[in-house]
């Protein structure tokens, strides 16, 4: 049997049910929103492979407008690939707003996590970043200290061509 999940409150609901057994939204209504607006709404679904995947095409739009609820999923979720995503997704936007949530992403206890921070952090291009590149070429893991020093390499050849 098919699971519907409620576009108010995600309860999960029989594909027969027309109104939500939780909150009583109706089922059956189009799903208002352009298709980000949409994407968005994925980033909270209960379902744990919605939410990656949602901040995968998010990255691949690069729409500023997901700035703020990837940062908001990296603060509340502690699973790998939805946490990966969003700091590749972040990555691809290149918004300076998400520095501080990349670099808290960069101290967490995920290998694949902080290697995807400071990718994302190298391709944002700010010297905000700089400290926490820093601080990881001090990383337990070799591939996070790699992936920090070229972010900062690449940090370094933006500013000398800016010069």
């Amino acid at each position: 049997m098919l699971t519907i999940y409620c576009p108010v409150c995600y309860a999960a609901n029989a594909e027969t049910r027309v109104v939500c057994a939780e909150c009583g939204a109706s089922l059956m209504e189009e799903e208002a929103g352009d298709f980000t607006d949409r994407l968005l709404w994925a980033l909270y679904h209960p379902e744990p492979t919605v939410a990656p995947r949602a901040a995968w095409v998010l990255g691949e739009r690069r729409d500023r407008r997901a700035v703020e609820p990837l940062i908001a999923l990296t603060a509340r979720t502690r699973e790998m690939g939805a946490l990966e995503e969003a700091a590749r997704a972040l990555g691809k936007i290149s918004d300076p707003r998400a520095i501080p949530a990349l670099a808290s992403l960069l101290r967490g206890s995920y290998v694949s996590v902080r290697v995807q921070a400071a990718r994302a952090l190298g391709a944002i291009g700010d010297p905000c970043a700089v400290p926490a590149l820093t601080q990881a070429l001090a990383d337990s893991s070799a591939s996070v200290r790699a992936a920090a020093q070229e972010a900062l390499n690449a940090l370094a050849a933006r500013e000398a061509s800016r010069r």
